[in-house]
């Protein structure tokens, strides 16, 4: 280093100048290492994303759909409520996603009270993808509900859609509330207050779940009603000739009442509001397979809302 001294210029030694040097700070030599090793460990990992993202993501191909594909379509409905008075039919949409040529679309048929009436497959022309089974359901008894199921064969399914369907229906009127009936049962024994309902736009009237009021061991579960007809002027007319009215019994099927007007034993009457049921009582399957258990009176006085005059 040099400098000027009365117009001089003196060498200064070297090693002076070290002197005024910044002394070294063992914090900044520590700073200085973990810096380097955390840009070594930054480094690394640029590395290793680099190489991951170089290499072709592995994704599970679709499945390879063959067939025709046919499916059941979401727009169905699962459950319908039909008056006796409704056509008695209603469809169920089936599709296909391959459309091309024609094809055959078979389905199996569940159908365990045997009221419904419909073909077991489907033919799609050429180039069409959706069609309608159309289901008659003109056996069903007015006041019951049924369910069928449809399941296409595995043969013709899609992954992608539904290959089974269920559709519950009932059939029966809009029953309106008509009142209160004090009924006595010879049958099965005690008297009790009953409801009444009317169906709506009709003359046909019904004593509601009688006998599970009157006698649960026949009848342990509601839903089994008395159901009358009454003429224009609301007097005794008819009833309908078989009724089921009580739960499966243990054997013998269930309990049934039988009223025929050709039979002695069988007369629907009344006096005002006061009207009296003679039938037979049986038991059994079906209608064709009813025995006989008794002959029974059974009464009841409208005592609440009846339509005539007292």
């Amino acid at each position: 280093m040099m400098v000027l001294v009365k117009n001089k210029i003196i060498q200064l030694p070297t090693l002076l100048s070290h002197r005024y040097r910044k002394p070294y700070n063992l914090k900044d030599i520590h700073m200085k290492k973990i810096n380097k090793i955390l840009l070594g460990i930054l480094g690394v990992s640029v590395l290793l994303f680099s190489s991951c993202s170089d290499k072709e993501v592995v994704r599970e191909s679709s499945p390879l759909q063959t067939g025709t594909q046919a499916y059941f379509s979401t727009t169905n409905a699962t459950s319908y409520s039909f008056l006796p008075t409704d056509s008695p039919f209603f469809n169920v949409v089936i599709g296909r996603n391959n459309t091309k040529g024609k094809a055959i679309v078979k389905y199996k048929v569940t159908d365990s009270d045997k009221v419904f009436v419909l073909a077991d497959s489907v033919i799609f022309n050429d180039g069409v993808a959706l069609d309608t089974i159309k289901v008659n359901f003109a056996k069903m008894v007015i006041g019951t509900t049924s369910t069928i199921s449809l399941k296409i064969d595995t043969l013709s399914t899609t992954v992608y859609g539904d290959a089974s369907i269920s559709v519950t229906v009932l059939r029966d009127y809009k029953w309106l509330d008509a009142g209160v009936a004090h009924m006595t049962s010879g049958w099965a024994g005690g008297e009790a207050n009953i409801s009444v309902q009317h169906a709506d736009a009709t003359s046909i009237y019904r004593l509601v779940s009688p006998f599970y009021i009157l006698e649960p061991a026949y009848c342990p579960k509601p839903g089994y009603h008395v159901q009358f007809i009454l003429d224009a002027n609301y007097n005794a007319a008819s009833l309908p000739m078989f009724q089921d009215i009580g739960e499966p019994a243990s054997t013998g099927g269930t309990y049934w009442l039988y009223w025929n007007p050709a039979k002695t034993y069988c007369s629907f009457t009344n006096v005002g509001n006061s009207f009296t049921i003679k039938g037979a009582w049986g038991k059994g399957v079906s209608t064709s397979a009813i025995s006989l258990v008794t002959y029974a009176t059974e009464s009841f006085v409208w005592t609440k809302g009846y339509p005539g005059t007292n």
